[in-house]
């Protein structure tokens, strides 16, 4: 089996030495690339060869913009933003520039090891405790209009909700993946959302809301 490139980029040198040490432990995986600011995050996303960068929100440079920059490139690796803030904001604005997971420093390194697989596989992570309050600030926001999904992108959302990746999804719907793209971006307008995490986060909210009161 390949091995998977994982660059990481923090400008604490011993959270970066950590990183290493421990990302270079993990089956499959090794650290081909590291970075102590946004200029060199986006200089080694552009060398291509990662499948995944794990970064700091707090360093030198515009991050926020070198993650979108970096979600736009061609054969764009994942972004997995590794930081001390529990700021729901920060998170959200992280995920809205393209960056698929958000974990908080201080977790354990059983979730870090988690988040990497699962962004890996194509679907989003955020660290739990922080999740509970981005769910919580969704529901929060002003209620808008109904939004009634087609057959089909009901069909795409559900796969979404049991952590599908457009691959997984194109593959059981018998569908090009280029067509799940189509129709993500479609659900991702009719509910205002960023991204796919965002469609999950709308979607539950709403059958949540929908179902009937216990009595």
């Amino acid at each position: 089996m390949s091995l998977v490139n994982i660059g990481l980029v923090d400008d604490h040198p011993i959270v970066l030495a950590g990183l290493s040490e421990l990302v270079g432990e993990l089956q499959n995986k090794r650290v081909l690339a590291t970075g102590t600011c946004a200029e060199e995050a986006l200089a080694m996303a552009e060398r291509g060869g990662l499948r995944l960068i794990v970064m700091d929100l707090n360093m030198k440079g515009p991050v926020l913009e070198t993650i979108g920059r970096i979600a736009a490139l061609p054969n764009a690796p994942a972004v997995l933003v590794f930081s001390a803030s529990e700021k729901v904001e920060d998170c959200c604005a992280a995920l809205s520039r393209g960056a698929s997971g958000y974990v908080i420093k201080g977790s354990s390194e059983s979730e870090l090891f988690q988040a990497i697989d699962i962004i890996l596989e194509g679907r989003e992570y955020i660290s739990p405790s922080l999740a509970v309050r981005v769910f919580r600030q969704t529901q929060a926001r002003d209620k808008k209009q109904d939004v009634v999904l087609s057959f089909r992108e009901d069909q795409i959302v559900n796969q979404l909700l049991n952590g599908a990746s457009n691959r997984d999804i194109a593959t059981r719907l018998r569908l090009s993946e280029k067509t799940i793209k189509y129709y993500m971006t479609q659900i991702m307008q009719k509910l205002d959302a960023k991204n796919r995490l965002e469609v999950a986060l709308a979607v539950q909210r709403d059958r949540m809301e929908r179902q009937p009161a216990k009595v």
